[in-house]
Order: structure tokens, then C-alpha cells, then sequence
């Protein structure tokens, strides 16, 4: 009788911790220092693709790190043409001036506050990206 009173005390919490890690790993953004990072504009005149330099990336990365991804619809304006492509996940930037990032391949959003927001797009800039690009 013990013995079952005892697995079923490991067991229901192991069961618990590996649905908490599912839904963890498909919610939160989780990417590498090492991770390649290459800027995707287009608009006008502009239309090109450029390799982020390694602190950029850092910065960006880091910025990006942990983030809680979650189903909305914001008003803000998402397209590829603008965006940062971080391994195989493409984060397209909000075109306005909006502090949401769209993740393309789990059409899903996060929000960055408006530090963030500045920083990255201060970062982008850098690179020939401008905004508000609508």
C-alpha cells in the first residue's frame, strides 16, 4: 500500500512538471547568443538583407529573451519586409511605431516596452531600416 501511495506522489508531480515545461518551451521565446541574425527591409527605394553584427545580435537576442508569446491581434502592421531573422524564426516589426513583434512561423506576438522598442529599432536603423515604414 505504501509503495503506491509513494509513486503516486512522484508520479502526479513528474506528470505536472512535464506539462508546465510543454507549455513553458511553446510560450516563451528562447533563442542563443550564437544564434545567426540578419535584417530583412524592404520599402520604397530599399531592399535588402544584412548580417547583424555579433553585439547587435547580442543586444537583440537579449531583448527577445524570455518573452512571453501569446495569440492577439494588434492594430499594428506586420509584414516580413521588415524583420529580423533569428535562426529560423522570422520577428517582423512592427512597421508603425508599435511596441508588438510578430513571430511569422507560430503566428503569435510579444510585446517589448518602449525601451525595448527603442533600442531595437535604434539598432535597425544602423543598418539602413527606417520608421515608420508603412
Amino acid at each position: 500500500m505504501k509503495k503506491i501511495v509513494l509513486k503516486k506522489k512522484f508520479i502526479i508531480p513528474l506528470i505536472l512538471l512535464v506539462f508546465i515545461w510543454i507549455f513553458i518551451s511553446n510560450n516563451i521565446i528562447i533563442l542563443f547568443d550564437t544564434d545567426t541574425c540578419v535584417g530583412r527591409f524592404q520599402y520604397k527605394d530599399k531592399d535588402f538583407e544584412v548580417q547583424l553584427s555579433d553585439e547587435d545580435a547580442k543586444v537583440i537576442i537579449d531583448i527577445f529573451n524570455g518573452k512571453l508569446i501569446i495569440n492577439d491581434s494588434p492594430s499594428c502592421g506586420f509584414d516580413e519586409s521588415c524583420s529580423v531573422k533569428i535562426n529560423n524564426k522570422t520577428f517582423c516589426i512592427a512597421s508603425d511605431l508599435c511596441g508588438e513583434v510578430y513571430i511569422s512561423e507560430k503566428d503569435k506576438y510579444f510585446s517589448l516596452s518602449e525601451e525595448e522598442n527603442q533600442k531595437v529599432r535604434s539598432i535597425l536603423m544602423k543598418y539602413g531600416f527606417e520608421f515608420p515604414c508603412i
